[in-house]
């Protein structure tokens, strides 16, 4: 009769291995379901040992559920150092898991230094056993192994940040706990001790641990499983009726009623998830044809949309095509009066219509400066416009860019001499290396950045022009003292136009804030860039890098 009450519990744990095998296919559940199988065979052995009624037979049977006692918590110990993340440990452990598991096999099976003998004696269980030498090694390793399985998942459970998670490792820590108190007291401890009549009351005690892991695989999918209620009681009930073609019980009239109103329970889960099932069945497919509707309905609207965008693209070309043409017109129309006002201003000037007088001399002076900072204004805007449009070609061939730094400082003398600005120009020998570049457009883009640092500079400050060469590319650095950008006006100074600083708008009022977008676009139509190395203090250093060539 005990006998069988243990195989029931074997059933029961090898039918909750099922469960886990086909809900989950995670390594840890691998490991955790042949763990469990281990312990199924190991009850289903106590039940063998207890209706054993050879000494040879009882003596196998006791060292086989020793030698699985070590084989199981191996298993858990590896268990628990892949779960819940998955991963595999550390290689080294598996020839040391071998290892200790082929040291017990031998001890137990070929020599008597762990378990001698088995002698009989009266009660429910007929045998018990006479330990070796060793006995205390089963001891140590036993609780050893086993500690480090509740160690290791009692850690992950209190630094685990996911809730769900943290809620299956208590649920799987109270659950191990629980199954391996029973057997560590009843099976180990009291036969250490020569108590053998409460053995068979191990097994009998893993139901505990078969309620805290079927509870929370239902609740919270314990180890990923999916698993229903109707399905555990489905596995339970079939395991059940497997043990009834074996044995032969008298219910009873109440271990009937017992058992109709298991399979009534059984019955009412497995209707209610069906009707479940249609029912999200239907809802499913509302959710389709519905989801349909709104896909036809978005479908509609996000043709429409493309129709508005197509049409706003060609307006927007149309646009690009007029802002071109504007730009090709106002490079006629704009320069061309321009020049005659120059030109008859510099005649009026000369005395070519008659004597020009004092006060007249310095109108016309005004006028000229006007009308040069507009040209100059206006070539700007060209320049800008005309590279980006792919308009003004560039005349690509070797330049020394030396002799034209020279010719803007010589330009810009007067200016300096005015500030008291000292100029220094060095490099990496007498003669720079030549860039390919278009010598006009280069001129103008240096012009700028040196009449900033005319500009921008303090009385009695000075301005450092250097040349360096780095691999294939030219770099020449401009700094000057003066002005100075905080990290936000440096990181705007090329993401937007027409910007100045307020301290620039105080220094030079008229200035417009293009004349670093114009040399940022020259540069880069030369394949070349314009960077802020850094502005600190009261001191701004601009890099521009172009391409070497012969």
């Amino acid at each position: 009769m005990y006998s069988i009450l243990i195989w029931v519990v074997a059933v029961l744990i090898a039918s909750l291995d099922v469960i886990i095998f086909f809900g989950s296919k995670s390594l840890f559940s691998r490991v955790f379901v042949l763990s469990t199988f281990l312990t199924a065979l190991w009850s289903a052995a106590q039940g063998f040992f207890i209706a054993a009624n050879l000494a040879a037979s009882a003596l196998f049977i006791v060292k086989l559920q020793h030698f699985l006692g070590i084989v199981i918590s191996l298993g858990f110990l590896y268990f628990s150092l892949t779960y819940p993340d998955d991963k595999k440990p550390d290689r080294k452990l598996i020839p040391l898991f071998a290892g200790i598991g082929c040291l017990f096999f031998f001890l137990y099976f070929f020599t008597n230094t762990l378990i001698a003998d088995v002698f009989p004696f009266d009660g429910i269980q007929r045998w018990g056993w006479e330990f070796g030498p060793l006995q205390r090694l089963f001891d140590v390793t036993f609780y050893g192994l086993w500690l480090g399985v509740l160690v290791n998942i009692y850690r992950r459970w209190k630094h685990s940040q996911n809730t769900l998670q943290r809620t299956n490792l208590r649920y799987m820590f109270w659950g191990l706990l629980s199954g391996i108190i029973p057997p560590a007291i009843l099976n180990v401890f009291l036969p250490g001790i020569g108590y053998f009549r409460l053995n068979w009351i191990g097994p009998i005690g893993s139901v505990i641990w078969i309620y805290f892991i079927g509870y929370s695989i239902i609740k919270y999918r314990q180890m990923n499983v999916r698993a229903f209620t109707a399905e555990v009681l489905a596995v339970s009930m079939t395991a059940l009726m497997f043990i009834n073609i074996f044995t032969n019980i008298p219910l009873g009239i109440y271990g009937r009623a017992l058992l109709f109103l298991a399979f009534a329970v059984l019955a009412y889960f497995l209707i209610r998830n069906i009707v479940t099932v249609s029912v999200q069945r239907e809802e499913l497919a509302d959710l389709t044809q519905n989801l349909q509707q709104k896909v036809d309905a978005q479908t509609k609207e996000i043709r429409r949309a493309y129709e508005v965008e197509k049409r706003a693209r060609v307006e927007l070309q149309q646009l690009n095509q007029n802002k071109n043409d504007f730009i090709i017109i106002t490079q006629h129309h704009l320069r061309t009066p321009l020049a005659q006002i120059r030109w008859y201003t510099d005649s009026i000037a000369t005395g070519l219509y008659g004597i020009v007088s004092d006060e007249l001399g310095t109108v016309i002076s005004h006028i000229n400066g006007a009308s040069e900072k507009l040209i100059k204004t206006l070539n700007n805007f060209l320049n800008i416009a005309q590279m980006k449009i792919g308009m003004k070609f560039l005349t690509i061939g070797p330049v020394d860019v030396q002799p034209i730094i020279n010719a803007i400082l010589f330009e810009l003398s007067p200016h300096i001499n005015k500030k008291h600005i000292s100029v220094t120009v060095s490099g990496v020998n007498a003669n720079w290396p030549l860039v390919r570049a278009d010598a006009e457009r280069i001129k103008e883009a240096l012009a700028i950045l040196i009449d900033n640092a005319v500009v921008y500079n303090t009385g009695g400050g000075n301005i450092a022009i250097e040349a360096e060469k780095q691999r294939n590319m030219f770099l020449l650095h401009i700094s000057n003292t003066g002005l100075s950008l905080n990290s936000e006006e440096s990181a705007r100074l090329f993401k937007q136009s027409f910007f100045r600083t307020k301290e620039a708008k105080r220094v030079n009022p008229t200035g417009m804030g293009v004349g670093l977008l114009v040399v940022k676009t020259i540069i880069e139509a030369h394949k070349g860039s314009l960077a802020l190395e850094s502005s600190e203090g009261e001191r701004t250093r601009f890099v521009i890098s172009l391409p070497l060539g012969g």
